[in-house]
């Protein structure tokens, strides 16, 4: 969670500091090219007659906007374009990473843009990569006191080969950061002449190409911006590179955290689950190694039940009335809506810790498809070894 946050917190600041002046910044240079007759034909493709073309060469820097200069933008391609260099070094890292903080190249600020596209959208929108890398043009609707909606194709299969469309809500910043990635492709492939509804059919590698952005190109991108934003380095000096699939279960990892075992229905669904049971592995999944945190959600729904907040089930009835007792003894009281909750919830937890109570769904599959009910399981203290 803190290097996906790290990241997040990084990337808004990237779309709303740069990103609309950015694109309009690098239609214009484009454009300008094209108009100076600056392209010339090499083996098929269409590239810079000096593909080290600096801004200042076609007076392009004067028209900079002044938001973008502390990205100290001086020439067009990357400034890792030369491979003289080791890409990484032995602690992690690229090695020339440092230098692009003090100068970069447009190529580089629109990689940095894009990556920072997909770190909002797996973190907040929660879908996979293809799912990303397949949206349409017209991918974004927005309803009127409701707020936006993403339109895209679910990334596996639903029933045998058929793939599912789906529309999912997302915050307005995410609509933001995929406005700036269209307004972008459109104008690139309007100079280009090519025709496609797809999003990420554009700017995709080199400044000088129209093409469709690839899964490698994305990764690429996302390490070089965990460099540029400094992820921080562990104790052994080495950089975790995020990737969409990890924000991805960073954000299931959250909205668990937030609103515990009683919405996987509502995680599943956002998440494109078929199944409530698939959801529970993708969480047990994200919350490998973070056994006090799931305790604590445990914790949290139990003393939700125990206080009334949140109505149990009849199956629980006996389970819930053994542990209400344990809890009201241990703490002294007669009504545990008093107890404050950090002490009910401490409370809680031990039990928890002790073996005395786990709390999980229990999944029961019939003609209507499956379902689950939140379990108590209960063993007395000298039931334990």
């Amino acid at each position: 969670p803190e290097i996906a946050l790290h990241c997040l917190g990084a990337a808004v600041r990237f779309v709303l500091t740069y990103g609309d002046d950015l694109v309009a910044f690098a239609i214009s240079v484009k454009s300008k090219l094209f108009a100076e007759r600056a392209l010339r034909q090499e083996t098929g493709k269409a590239r810079h007659s000096s593909y080290l073309v600096k801004l200042q060469g076609l007076g392009l820097l004067t028209e900079e906007p002044i938001s973008l200069r502390p990205l100290h933008i001086s020439q067009i391609h990357s400034i890792f374009a030369t491979r003289s260099a080791a890409q990484m070094d032995d602690a992690g890292g690229n090695t020339r990473t440092g230098s692009v903080r003090e100068r970069m190249g447009l190529t580089d600020a629109l990689q940095l843009l894009f990556a920072s596209v997909f770190v909002i959208l797996g973190a907040t929108a929660a879908r996979r990569q293809v799912e990303l890398r397949t949206l349409e043009d017209e991918c974004l609707a927005k309803l009127l006191g409701t707020g936006w909606y993403l339109r895209f194709a679910l990334g596996k299969d639903v029933l045998g080969d058929s793939r599912g469309a789906l529309v999912r809500c997302v915050p307005h910043l995410a609509a933001r950061a995929i406005a700036q990635v269209r307004r972008l492709n459109r104008s690139w492939r309007e100079l280009h002449g090519v025709s496609s509804d797809r999003l990420f059919v554009g700017f995709a590698a080199e400044f000088s190409d129209c093409a469709t952005l690839s899964g490698g190109t994305i990764n690429t991108w996302l390490d070089l911006f965990c460099d540029f934003v400094q992820v921080p380095l562990d104790d052994q000096r080495r950089r975790w590179y995020v990737r969409t699939h990890e924000l991805r279960r960073f954000w299931a990892y959250s909205f668990f955290y937030k609103f515990g075992l009683g919405e996987l229905h509502t995680i599943g669904w956002y998440l494109g689950h078929r199944e409530s049971e698939q959801t529970w592995v993708y969480i047990r999944e994200s919350f490998d190694g973070h056994d006090k945190e799931m305790r604590q959600i445990k914790a949290s729904y139990a003393a939700s039940v125990l206080t009334g907040r949140h109505s149990p089930t009849a199956e629980n009835a006996v389970a819930i009335a053994a542990i209400h007792e344990v809890v009201r003894k241990h703490l002294g009281c007669a009504e545990l809506r008093l107890v404050e909750s950090s002490e009910l919830l401490a409370c809680i937890e031990e039990i928890i810790e002790r073996g005395e109570l786990d709390i999980e769904p229990k999944f029961i599959r019939d003609t209507q498809g499956t379902d689950y009910e939140i379990m108590w399981l209960v063993r007395a203290a000298k039931e334990l070894p």
